[in-house]
């Protein structure tokens, strides 16, 4: 199967194009800052997988996030459609339900949990699903993923700001707190799954256990060799400051989707336990290996 990703300079799209090749797919990426995209046919692909995205940038315009997450994001699956093209796979996010993370533990989100974005990042995202469910339809399969948190090798985002805190801390909260994430071999396995089963509908990627951010530090420095301490008199602290600290309530806070949820039908894409996944990317952190 010949794939097309777009966002060639991505974190994601990077790992997808290498994990589609080692499957044995035909892998290319086209990039969709200007309008050269346009005269490229899109036929001869089995499915489009559709990456590039404005994401959280300060002082950017709201229009801006509405012209790439959303506008650009119809185009291309408009023309995906036109010509010939199989399948279209959208990576959303979980910021369309405009969940925040809890410190009491229970901020779990479920199918009967309603979209109500806060951001203007999540509210693209979801103009963006709700367009391409009116371009689904006659062969055009359309698959949304929503993911959490992705971390792996080298990732940016969440994971690389907790592991920063981790490997200066020798102490750690032991609070119990719920964290989902999505190991992004896992991502890029379940993506092989409905490209390959020509999938259809909206997905829920996440490991198959949920962490708590003392947990995850303790592994992330376990993986590096370094000797760690619980300290229960953290937690208290921490709750304090999450109170008043959105940053450290986003840390330190419980937000997952609901298991059952994320399950997929067409096969097992979580290989690894979640501490296997953390040891694996602490290992190959700034090697540049492939996953």
């Amino acid at each position: 199967m010949e794939i097309l990703l777009t966002g060639p300079n991505g974190y994601i799209a990077g790992r997808l194009a290498a994990a589609f090749t080692d499957a044995g797919h035909g892998a290319q990426t086209v990039g969709v800052r200007g309008g050269e995209w346009r005269g490229n046919s899109f036929g001869g692909f089995g499915a489009v997988v559709h990456t590039a995205a404005v994401v959280h940038r300060k002082r950017a315009p709201s229009g801006l996030y509405r012209a790439v997450n959303t506008d650009l994001t119809l185009a291309l699956a408009q023309k995906a459609k036109r010509d010939g093209a199989g399948q279209f796979i959208f990576l959303s996010t979980m910021a369309v339900y405009g969940a925040e993370a809890s410190m009491d533990g229970a901020e779990e989100i479920t199918p009967e949990t309603p979209c109500r974005p806060v951001t203007p990042y999540g509210a693209s995202k979801l103009e963006a699903e709700r367009g391409l469910a009116a371009i689904a339809g006659g062969g055009f399969k359309v698959c949304v993923l929503r993911p959490p948190i992705v971390y792996g090798p080298d990732c940016p985002g969440n994971y690389r700001s907790l592991r920063a805190l981790a490997l200066r801390s020798p102490a750690v909260p032991r609070m119990e707190n719920r964290r989902g994430m999505v190991y992004i071999g896992h991502l890029c396995e379940l993506t092989l799954l409905l490209a390959g089963n020509r999938a259809e509908g909206v997905f829920f990627p996440q490991d198959a256990e949920t962490v708590s951010t003392g947990r995850l530090m303790r592994w992330i420095r376990e993986a590096r060799g370094l000797e760690t301490t619980e300290r229960a008199a953290l937690d208290a602290p921490i709750r304090a400051g999450a109170r008043v600290l959105p940053p450290l309530r986003k840390a330190f806070g419980s937000l997952a989707y609901r298991p059952d949820m994320t399950v997929c039908a067409h096969g097992d894409y979580r290989k690894l336990s979640a501490r296997e996944a953390v040891a694996l990317t602490e290992a190959k952190w700034g090697s540049c290996a492939p996953l």
